[in-house]
């Protein structure tokens, strides 16, 4: 292959240019017309692409399925960002079934302002954690709220499993990210 460097190159910088060559041969074009394509794209390139499409909740330890799953809602995501459904879809994202009860419809009438969250996490969020709800996952879950809710608004949540039937049931209550209580149904 013919040098682009002029004549007075350094003995460094030809070394570099083949280097270089060497690198670009081995390059396939063919990532090039999937790097746009969540559902294409290679895994290494997923948190560039997540930074290219303004994703607003990103963790390199969500599995493969999730972090593809944001990526492809985040424009539907942003135009509802701030309502119920842009909640509700932005959660169902991560794998967690959201129940949203605003402040008017609760049953006493609940502090103007609120609302509160019943969440169902379908699966293993945080594979450190190693369990389907730890402090990771709700830490995890608090944040894609955070950034999806309306900031006027407070909120308290309460967190379960989705299982099957024949499985065991778990349910945590948290409020604002802390754990309350838990109570384990066998």
């Amino acid at each position: 292959m013919s040098s682009l460097l002029p004549h007075n190159s350094s003995d460094f910088e030809r070394n570099l240019e083949q280097a270089l060559q060497v690198q670009a041969a081995q390059f396939d074009p063919d990532i090039i017309r999937t790097i746009h394509d969540p559902n294409e794209c290679p895994v290494e390139f997923l948190p560039w692409l997540a930074f290219a499409e303004n994703v607003d909740a990103w963790n390199d330890a969500w599995p493969e399925d999730v972090k593809r799953s944001v990526i492809a809602n985040t424009a539907v995501l942003h135009r509802h960002k701030g309502t119920r459904g842009g909640l509700i879809e932005a959660l169902a994202a991560i794998n967690v079934e959201v129940q949203i009860s605003e402040w008017w419809e609760q049953t006493p009438q609940g502090t103007p302002g609120t609302f509160e969250l019943t969440l169902l996490v379908g699966g293993v969020l945080v594979p450190e954690d190693g369990i389907l709800i730890g402090e990771a996952t709700l830490t995890e879950v608090r944040r894609v709220i955070d950034t999806s809710k309306r900031h006027s608004l407070h909120y308290t949540f309460k967190a379960g499993v989705s299982a099957a039937p024949t499985a065991f049931s778990l349910n945590c209550t948290a409020q604002l990210g802390i754990l309350m209580t838990l109570d384990v149904i066998l």
